[in-house]
C-alpha cells in the first residue's frame, strides 16, 4: 500500500512559483531555445530555477544539449563541467544562455 500512495507523490503535477505546470515550462524553455528568443529563454530558466527546480533545470538543459546541439558543439558539455564540476552545480543561466546563441540540429531528435 505505501507503494502505491508513493507512485501517486511521483505523478501529482507539480507547478512553478506563477502556477505554471512544470513540464509546460520545460516545453517552453526548449521551444524558446530552438526559436533562438534570449528574453524568452532567460524567463523561462529564472521559473524553472526560483521555483526550486534548479537541479531539474540542469539536467533538462544538459538533455537538449546532448540531443540538440552536442553534434555542432562538441566541447561545450567539457567546458561546463570543467568550470562547475558537475551538472548540478551548472548555472543555469549560463548555460541557457550559451545554447541558445548556438547552432544546433535536429538530426537526433
Amino acid at each position: 500500500m505505501n507503494e502505491s500512495k508513493e507512485s501517486n507523490k511521483s505523478k501529482a503535477i507539480q507547478f512553478t512559483r506563477h502556477l505554471y505546470e512544470i513540464l509546460d515550462a520545460q516545453n517552453c524553455l526548449l521551444l524558446c531555445l530552438l526559436r533562438k528568443r534570449k528574453e524568452e529563454v532567460i524567463f523561462w530558466t529564472e521559473e524553472l530555477v526560483t521555483s526550486g527546480f534548479q537541479k531539474e533545470t540542469n539536467y533538462l538543459l544538459m538533455k537538449i544539449f546532448y540531443e540538440h546541439y552536442f553534434v555542432l558543439n562538441p566541447t561545450l558539455d567539457r567546458y561546463f563541467l570543467n568550470k562547475y564540476g558537475s551538472i548540478e552545480e551548472i548555472d543555469s543561466y549560463h548555460l541557457a544562455y550559451n545554447l541558445v546563441c548556438k547552432t544546433y540540429t535536429l538530426d537526433v531528435f
